[in-house]
């Protein structure tokens, strides 16, 4: 199944309280194939971490008398935005607040939203797949099929022998190389990027094209990730 990436495994460290003699814990549970309807039991758990939360803060707020463990069963949990554990949500020495996976199993938070539909297949290869309420909130850069990071449609081929191209000039809103090498019609695709690697290649950036000079090899950029200047040889 394709969807869009950005993960966060844990193999949580809640056996460390363990380790520290602490024997009983108060526990949450959060399932894939939970609801958060439910109390949040073991054999009814909450679906979501953000539900856990307010359930965490709700405990806290009455009054923690034990350590609470949020315990997470395995599986792939999509978040629209963050968790973000705040002091409101800690325990005490005492009584500690721990999320942890459960016992043997992998929890992965992913930003990323799954592509479901019907996949059409184009000529030399390419399937295509229509995504309507793809907007500017929704520009993403990373595909995953199957598990594994697609390679992006790109100029040069990834399969070339050398699959760059160099920059003979430059500034901060542009970049030049040969004319030659030019396509007018990355200025009229709305995601058109480049992707800049400086020569010292600490860092590299990612900038929309808003337009194309193919006489003069001339790209202009976006003012987003703009880091440096363009160069010879970048």
């Amino acid at each position: 199944m394709p969807f869009l990436n950005r993960n966060l495994i844990f193999d949580l460290f809640g056996v460390i309280f363990f380790s520290l003699g602490i024997c009983s814990a108060r526990e949450i549970h959060v399932s894939t194939l939970g609801d958060d309807a439910n109390p949040g039991t073991q054999s009814k758990p909450l679906a979501t971490l953000s539900c856990a939360q307010k359930h965490v803060r709700g405990i806290i707020k009455s009054g923690l008398k034990e350590p609470l463990h949020i315990v997470i069963r395995g599986g792939t949990y999509y978040m629209d935005q963050p968790l973000i554990l705040r002091p409101e949500d800690s325990g005490t020495g005492e009584s500690p607040v721990v999320w942890q996976a459960a016992k043997g199993e992998t929890v992965i938070l992913s930003g990323g939203r799954v592509i479901s539909g019907m996949w059409k297949k184009e000529r030399d290869g390419v399937w295509s797949i229509s995504l309507p309420d793809v907007s500017g909130d929704w520009n993403f850069r990373q595909l995953f099929v199957d598990g594994k990071r697609a390679i992006r449609a790109r100029f040069p081929n990834v399969s070339e022998k050398n699959p760059f191209l160099y920059a003979t000039g430059g500034g901060i809103d542009h970049a030049l190389i040969e004319p030659k090498l030019v396509k007018t019609s990355w200025a009229t695709e709305p995601d058109a990027q480049i992707n800049v690697v400086p020569q010292w290649k600490f860092f590299n950036q990612r900038n929309t094209i808003t337009s194309v000079d193919a006489v003069k090899g001339r790209i202009d950029i976006a003012d987003s990730e703009r880091h440096g200047k363009i160069t010879q040889g970048n």
